[in-house]
Order: C-alpha cells, then structure tokens, then sequence
C-alpha cells in the first residue's frame, strides 16, 4: 500500500490592530498626533498632546478639535474641515498661513500640522490623522533674525548717508543707537579720531547719563586701552566681563 504524503502551508494569521495597538503606536510617534471623524470628533490623541496641550491623558477623546483652536479662528476651521473631508488627502494645514495651537490654560502657540486621511477596512468611514508640532523656538529665531537683519540694515543706510551728512553728531548718535539695539547692550559710546592730536574724544553716547557727569571725555590713541587698540589695529575687540 502505498501512502501519498501532500504538504499543505498555512495561510498566515490575519493581523488586526487592536485599540490598545493603534494608541502605542501613536504614541511612539516623535510629534503630538491626534485621529479625528468626519464629524471633527476626536478619537484618539497620543501623549505627545498632552505633554503640548496639557490636557490629561484621553481627556481630549470624544471633544471636537477646534477646543485645540483659538476661538476666533474656529469658524473658519469648521469649514476648512468640512472641505477637507469632501477631498481628504495627505497635505500639509493652512500652507502658507499662520497656525495656532490653544492649550488648556488658554495659552496660544504656533503650530505647524499635516494631515493625512486613514480609511478604516471594515466600516470605510475615513478617519484623518493631524501630527502637530511647536514651533514657537523657530518663529522666536525667525522673528530675531529680522531684526539683526533690519538693525544691519539701518546701520549701512545710515553708513552711507554718513558721508553727506551735514549734522554728524546727531548722524552718530543713530548709528550707536542701532548698533547697540543690534548687540543688545545698555550702554555704549562713540569715539571719533582727532589726527593732530593723537585722541580719542567722545562724540556721542547713551546710557551713562546720570550715573557720571562727563564719562570718558576722551582718549590717547597712543595708550594701551582697548578703544586705542581697536583705532591702532583697525579691528573689532570683544571685552569679556568678570
């Protein structure tokens, strides 16, 4: 007698997410993230929002979203979300525009958010995923580097009027101004060279006014102070405080 042996494979388990999965896995991720319906609801939030909005741990599940909006915003954003879910599609929010962030002790903070829409299998209902992320360090950079950038702008505006000017005194009094906005200082002075004498004489000052009567009236080119150094080697030196 003779036996036919057949190997048979076995089909792989199906793998299904569990909620306990879909929440770990959130949470793994780097930025707050939460999944929202097509009625704005919010259906899961991972740590990260907590942490960014500061509301407790599932505190947030089954609100709307626009509580994390600033309220004279909120309009807007019913509509815009409205759009969205006619067209879902994976896209950064509000290219372009100035977002905010609303925390629960009515903070507000700038954001940014992409959106990308998840359908789920057995029910087709299409969900929407929004990774959220703070970029208040940013814009605070951005917002200081236009201001170096306008302070470096009046100063060479006001270098080359300089040449023409007609009142130099008042004319080096705007050009301390804007060099101690652009290095952040409290006090400053400007020196001007007086050839035939070999001197160093303040011209122009800010900050000493009423604590010394006539601070610095002048200087030798020819000592060892760190203005006469600067003239005598015609480069910039940076004094450390103690």
């Amino acid at each position: 007698m003779a036996i036919a042996y057949c190997p048979t494979k076995r089909a792989p388990p199906v793998f299904t997410a569990s909620a306990n999965f879909a929440s770990a896995a959130l949470d793994a991720a780097p930025d707050a993230m939460i999944i929202i319906d097509s009625s704005g609801v919010i259906r899961l939030a991972n740590r990260q929002v907590s942490a960014l909005f500061g509301y407790a741990k599932d505190e947030l599940i089954g609100k709307p979203v626009e509580v994390l909006i600033p309220e004279r915003f909120r309009d807007r954003h019913v509509e815009k979300r409205e759009g969205y879910a006619r067209s879902p599609h994976t896209r950064p929010m509000g290219r372009g525009l100035d977002l905010f962030g609303l925390r629960q002790d009515t903070t507000e903070f700038p954001v940014e958010i992409s959106l990308s829409p998840i359908e789920v299998d057995d029910t087709g209902e299409v969900l929407v995923a929004a990774a959220i992320r703070d970029v208040s360090e940013r814009k605070a950079l951005e917002a200081e580097l236009r201001t170096q950038v306008e302070d470096m702008r009046r100063l060479h505006d006001m270098h080359t009027r300089l040449t023409a000017a007609a009142e130099l005194p008042k004319m080096l009094a705007e050009v301390l101004d804007a060099t101690m906005a652009l290095q952040g200082a409290d006090l400053g002075y400007v020196q001007l060279y007086d050839a035939p004498t070999r001197s160093l004489r303040v011209v122009a000052q800010r900050g000493f006014e009423g604590t010394v009567a006539d601070p610095f009236p002048g200087f030798s080119a020819e000592d060892d102070s760190s203005c006469a150094r600067a003239l005598r080697e015609k480069s910039r030196i940076v004094i450390e405080q103690s």
